[in-house]
């Protein structure tokens, strides 16, 4: 049984073309400013700056919020979802974006797309990036329109020139693929995130520096990528942590192996909730690789990956995303 390896399938997809005029296709132009700090991080809730969300509509968004998380109150998605409601009828730009989510996803009623498509065309006309990213994604998987990869690639360059770093993510996943010859601009999206201090953005520079080595460029690319998966890792993001856990066992490019760095970087990924992690500690365990083989410690942390349900989502491959 072989250690479970990090790297990814090629991505779905390359982007053919420029923006070519589908934001006006879709009825869609990001305009206006937008708060810096929550462009970068994927939350807070850019607003129109034509009209600005009522005290009212704010209140109601805060509220379902902490509904949606069960903040100091039952998580109860039904409720969020009425609030969210309440507040996208006023005008609110993020509760539009979260009432979208909840309807495309099912969370708290029944699942409707077309309704959640209506909520992000409006938000995203009214400048808000997040929206205009998820319609991205919606488009992408044809969810609730036809499948566009164009009319994602051009909505993605909108909400990315915002400053919105998810957007700058699902480019960078867009136009990886290398047959499309467009992998330099994908490289340069995920940069553009990861100099905004972005884990998940950070620890994709290390897949593509990952790859260079696989493909037969220099062993550098190692370690470039190990020192991305560094920054990662100290950032909290589970999948880098994994990845220089893998380094280290397998002993990649110049680096030799080493068990000792590898159980580590593996147990702190499985406090990370990794599933991966959780499962190549049971494996070095049982295999006694650098360590004494432990047959009854291996099965109680192959115990624990049985309880730890779901596999974790990887944050960064065109999903729908809620803002705060």
């Amino acid at each position: 049984m072989p250690l479970q390896m990090p790297y990814s399938k090629t991505l779905v997809g390359s982007a053919v073309g420029a923006t070519l005029g589908v934001a006006v296709l879709v009825g869609l132009v990001v305009r206006g400013r937008t708060d810096t700090n929550a462009a970068s991080t994927g939350g807070g809730t850019p607003q129109s700056p034509e009209r600005p969300s009522e005290p009212v509509a704010e209140a109601a968004f805060r509220d379902a919020i902490r509904y949606a998380r069960g903040d100091g109150v039952p998580k109860d998605e039904t409720a969020a979802r009425e609030r969210y409601a309440n507040a996208a009828d006023r005008g609110h730009l993020g509760s539009k974006n979260n009432l979208a989510v909840m309807l495309a996803e099912g969370l708290g009623g029944r699942v409707d797309e077309k309704a959640a498509l209506k909520l992000l065309t409006e938000a995203s006309g009214k400048g808000h990036p997040a929206a205009t990213c998820n319609l991205g994604v919606m488009y992408f998987w044809g969810r609730g329109v036809a499948t566009d990869e164009m009319a994602a690639y051009a909505l993605y360059v909108n909400a990315a020139q915002a400053g919105y770093v998810p957007a700058m993510r699902n480019l960078g996943q867009l136009v990886e693929d290398r047959e499309s010859g467009r992998a330099r601009e994908g490289l340069e999206w995920v940069q553009k995130a990861a100099d905004r201090g972005d884990a998940a953005s950070i620890y994709m520079l290390g897949m593509y520096y990952d790859r260079m080595w696989t493909y037969g460029f220099p062993d550098k690319s190692v370690e470039k990528a190990r020192d991305l998966y560094v920054r990662a890792a100290d950032l909290g993001q589970p999948n880098a942590t994994y990845a220089l856990a893998i380094h280290y066992l397998e002993g990649l490019g110049r680096f030799p192996t080493d068990y000792a760095e590898g159980l580590r970087w593996s147990l702190k990924g499985a406090e990370q909730n990794s599933r991966s992690a959780m499962f190549n500690v049971g494996y070095i365990y049982r295999e006694g690789l650098g360590v004494p083989p432990d047959p009854e410690k291996a099965e109680r942390w192959f115990a624990r990956l049985r309880g730890a349900g779901e596999p974790e989502k990887v944050p960064f491959k065109h999903v729908l995303m809620a803002v705060d």
